[in-house]
């Protein structure tokens, strides 16, 4: 019975014709051959040896179903659901009632395949997504309120870059405090920053916050506090709204364990001519003008090139209107100021070292500290 072949499946049926379960893969290797009429008789068999068996009652509504019975095809499938409360007859019943174009009986039962569905649960997503496009829909009507659904469904959208659909159960899950669901909320967060929607990546970031899963306040542009960590009290996560950190190769960061704590960045000369080893995505009011303060010295640094600059997103432009060359061995206080545009939400703070025609790559250390944000003229 374990293989392929109809007769070898018959043999171990007239061997012991008592066993149902050989009946039921006698049954899906004639459907699979087409031979509806021999299916149909297995099925009816297992089903004589065992009313339960939910396998056999989907196998023969799916055929009824197929021979244009659709009432019928109907009662086999919840005579499934009523012998087995698990995942596979709910599946059936979800695909049955969206073919049948059936909405509330569809919704019933894919929420129900969505709670029990094994593994990361994407044939049910992907089923929300095609009897739906609308991802207020799914949330509300297809996804039961527990948290493991609502992990798996979150990944899912991650995983299939549907930014439009992730605000809502980022949400919800970040309101369940689990501490091991941040590295996925984090990963949600950024892309919507990256699609644009900061009104909702401010509002995830800030229930992380509350919720104690980041050890950072939320930014509040609408009090032009757009800076986080600015002192970097906390180890930057390199996502959301915090520091992102990444050096190529010749650049090295590391932090500092006193009081005030400073970000050390260190340039080997071996970089590459252009990089932008540390950034900060800043949360901010359209048209409004800014001046980000901070502290910095440098150690061993000589040649120019080094400063920070302020992009717009996604264009990339350079919105920066004044903004020191970093050297110095002495610890100064310095000021970037930029515009925002008017209708933007969100504007990138980047530490650019690019190598100035005629002049040697950037060597030596940096160290930054105490960075906050003020409006001004």
């Amino acid at each position: 019975a374990r293989g392929e072949d109809p007769r070898r499946a018959a043999q171990a049926v007239r061997i012991l014709p008592g066993n149902a379960t050989y009946r039921l893969r006698l049954a899906g290797l004639l459907d699979a051959a087409g031979d509806a009429a021999g299916a149909r008789r297995a099925w009816i068999g297992a089903l004589r040896l065992n009313p339960r068996e939910s396998k056999a009652w989907i196998g023969l509504g799916l055929q009824l179903e197929a021979e244009g019975d659709p009432a019928a095809a109907e009662r086999h499938l919840l005579e499934a659901a009523r012998a087995d409360r698990q995942f596979l007859p709910a599946w059936s019943l979800a695909g049955f009632y969206l073919r049948r174009q059936r909405e509330a009986e569809f919704w019933r039962w894919a929420r129900e395949a969505a709670r029990m569905a094994p593994g990361d649960g994407t044939p049910v997503f992907r089923l929300l997504w095609r009897a739906s496009g609308e991802p207020r829909e799914i949330f509300e009507r297809g996804l039961p309120r527990e948290p493991d659904v609502m992990r798996r469904y979150l990944a899912f959208l991650v995983t299939e870059g549907r930014a439009e659909g992730i605000a809502a159960p980022a949400l919800w899950l970040a309101g369940q405090g689990v501490r091991d669901d941040a590295p996925l909320l984090l990963n949600a967060c950024d892309i919507l920053i990256w699609n644009g929607d900061i009104g909702a990546a401010l509002r995830l970031w800030s229930e992380l916050s509350k919720r104690g899963l980041i050890g950072l306040a939320p930014p509040r542009p609408e009090q032009d506090l757009v800076v986080s960590n600015g002192g970097f009290a906390s180890d930057p996560v390199t996502r959301g709204f915090d520091w992102r950190l990444h050096p190529p190769e010749g650049v090295s960061l590391s932090l500092g364990t006193g009081a005030p704590r400073w970000l050390r960045v260190s340039f080997s000369g071996r970089q590459p001519q252009v990089c932008e080893p540390l950034s900060q995505v800043l949360a901010v009011r359209g048209g409004q003008r800014y001046r980000i303060r901070f502290r910095y010295r440098t150690e061993g640094i000589r040649s120019p090139g080094l400063r920070w600059v302020v992009r717009e997103m996604p264009s990339g432009r350079d919105l920066t209107e004044a903004s020191p060359e970093l050297t110095g061995a002495i610890e100064t206080e310095a000021e970037v100021v930029f515009r925002a545009p008017r209708d933007a939400r969100a504007v990138r703070l980047v530490l650019l070292c690019r190598r100035v025609p005629g002049a040697t790559r950037v060597e030596g250390a940096l160290w930054l500290t105490a960075f906050e944000s003020v409006s001004g003229p």
